[in-house]
């Protein structure tokens, strides 16, 4: 991706005390690359808007984030479960192997054999590894960890995944 994309980098989870904190979970970044954002973004029905970091404090896995505008536990409230987004030029580049969110969803997931399981509905950041929401023909779900046993290829151009077939595992 190129030009001004802008990537998922964080989740509000909850409030954080009575300031307007907001309690983030981090989305494939740490938390030195959130600290040297200064604007994060939060896609809306009308557009995006944007959000002046004032201070990030925390771990690896979970931050506090304060912002500009945001005061209260109140105003804080209003945003639990946003996504923030980062502009891409901002974040560090990507090493090999390594995708933006946005990348992997809408990708169609095979097997090796070339048997179609279905599109990736999400990508689900859990504190041990990245899992893939899979949206199946049948219009139900299955998780596929984003792990080596797993995943056999990604080709985020070609929109495609392939997976180790359920049965060799």
């Amino acid at each position: 991706m190129t030009g001004h994309q802008r990537t998922i980098v964080a989740t509000v989870r909850k409030p954080h005390g009575v300031k307007g904190g907001l309690k983030v979970t981090l989305q494939g970044i740490d938390l030195d690359t959130l600290k040297a954002l200064e604007t994060l973004f939060v896609k809306t029905e009308s557009g995006w808007e944007s959000y002046k970091v004032t201070l990030v404090q925390g771990t690896e896995t979970d931050a506090i984030l304060m912002l500009a505008g945001i005061d209260s536990r109140e105003s804080a409230e209003t945003l639990r479960g946003t996504e923030f987004y980062a502009e891409e030029e901002q974040l560090p580049p990507l090493e090999e192997f390594e995708f933006y969110v946005e990348d992997l969803i809408g990708c169609q997931v095979y097997d090796s054999a070339g048997t179609y399981f279905g599109t990736v509905n999400q990508v689900l950041m859990n504190p041990d590894q990245e899992t893939l929401e899979v949206r199946l023909p049948d219009d139900t779900e299955t998780l596929i960890p984003f792990v080596d046993e797993w995943i056999e290829a990604v080709d985020v151009t070609a929109r495609r995944i392939t997976v180790t077939p359920w049965e060799t595992r």
